[in-house]
């Protein structure tokens, strides 16, 4: 027999306990909560759960105060449960860390307490993209007039398009495909990511479009919606599980903080539970009452 156990004496504590049925009798959802001083016991169709914390329990009044507005992260705490990996939310926490310096450019930045952003080129941009729209139609028109077939009038047009588009003084038009920089003997000695002239806003797609379609010679055009679009169906797929997720940041050079953990569905259902059982207490008017425990 431990020691520490030498002068406890054996009382009957006082104890409040409730079912929370549906009204039909069903077991469906069925819970129910009980409490003694410093501990409320969570137990029923959506799992059990205890929560200690004897100073903000030590009355079944207090109990119910107390319960009534916790915090989902701190009734966990006092129930031992701790957050566990999220695929979605790493999911999330990655595409926008890759899409971040992209709006940064693209939108501005953002303002000092604000999410509001400006100063960006998204004006510049879009009269970058209407300039272009009006050369290919001007030298599609004028192509066919000159007896070329529908083909050879889109292929002269697109071109001058392109043109168009490269004369932007910003390096970004979102139509670039992104093309080798140099010709020398020595590039096939560089990473793609050296070997391609890639905007700066554009390089964290671009180093993730090498590390998922391990291409060692060139880079995917991230620059199109489509191909981001393929990279984060990729980036999702390899996020539900937690060792290619540090994979991936490791090869996105970036650190492990980009994880993200959060409680369990089940951890929320107890929540809700613990929060609709003080309500109805309230409500049913058994907090500041003298009714004996059961």
């Amino acid at each position: 027999m431990r020691e520490q156990f030498k002068d406890h004496v054996v009382k009957e504590a006082p104890v409040r306990s409730f079912e929370l049925r549906n009204a039909n009798g069903s077991s469906c959802y069925w819970f129910n909560v009980t409490w003694t001083p410093g501990v409320l016991t969570l137990a029923g169709d959506l799992g059990d759960m205890t929560v200690t914390h004897y100073h903000a329990m030590s009355t079944f009044e207090e109990a119910v105060h107390w319960i009534d507005d916790i915090a989902l992260s701190y009734l966990c705490e006092k129930a031992s449960r701790r957050r566990s990996y999220s695929p979605e939310l790493t999911t999330k926490s990655i595409i926008q860390d890759l899409n971040e310096p992209v709006l940064d450019e693209i939108l501005g930045e953002k303002g000092w307490g604000t999410d509001k952003r400006s100063g960006g080129i998204r004006k510049e941009l879009q009269y970058l993209a209407k300039d272009a729209k009006e050369e290919f139609e001007n030298k599609y028109e004028t192509a066919l007039s000159e007896g070329l077939g529908e083909e050879e009038a889109r292929i002269r047009a697109e071109e001058a398009a392109r043109l168009v588009r490269e004369d932007d003084p910003y390096d970004t038009a979102s139509a670039w495909t992104i093309t080798e920089s140099e010709t020398c003997d020595y590039i096939n000695n560089l990473s793609p990511l050296d070997r391609f002239r890639i905007p700066d806003h554009w390089k964290r797609w671009a180093r993730a479009s090498c590390y998922i379609h391990g291409h060692e010679l060139f880079v995917c055009d991230v620059t199109k919606a489509s191909e981001r679009r393929h990279l984060r169906d990729e980036i999702e797929s390899r996020c539900q599980d937690k060792r290619e997720t540090l994979e991936l940041l490791d090869a996105l050079d970036r650190d492990y903080e980009g994880l993200r953990y959060e409680f369990t569905g089940q951890d929320k259902w107890h929540h809700d539970c613990l929060l609709f059982w003080a309500s109805e207490m309230k409500r049913m008017d058994y907090v500041g009452t003298d009714k004996e425990a059961a």
